[in-house]
């Protein structure tokens, strides 16, 4: 798979995420779907695998800019996670890992693709 990495800046702080293609969400929702019976609401914030996080502080240097709009590559473990809430997988990428050891003050958690949470707090059975 391959998702494009952007900067993005709220009100909370920044992000740095690699941007995917919405059918990639769909796909798993649908398949989530079918296979446990359970409709899954789509993220609010597109589909995309982040990076960093406001909460990260992250240091700004030249380095972001080596991989800013470049597509990067990354595979899914297709095991679904949950929290109770959310439901996700985790994805691997060398590139990515190699972006985080050298950018300081990145919490290195693993990467992972949300692909959707319950409606409403809810399990919805079809």
């Amino acid at each position: 798979m391959i998702g494009i990495l952007k900067n993005r800046r709220t009100d909370d702080g920044t992000w740095v995420r690699l941007d995917i293609n919405d059918d990639l969400g769909k796909y798993l929702r649908r398949l989530f779907l079918k296979t446990f019976g359970i409709k899954l609401q789509r993220p609010s914030n597109d589909e995309h695998i982040t990076i960093v996080c406001p909460y990260d502080s992250m240091y700004y240097t030249t380095i972001f800019n080596w991989y800013e709009n470049k597509p990067i590559e990354f595979d899914i473990e297709f095991t679904v996670f949950t929290n109770g809430n959310a439901f996700w997988v985790n994805v691997f990428s060398e590139t990515l890992a190699n972006f985080r050891k050298i950018v300081p003050g990145i919490y290195n958690q693993d990467l992972h693709f949300c692909i959707g949470y319950l409606s409403n707090g809810i399990v919805e059975q079809n």
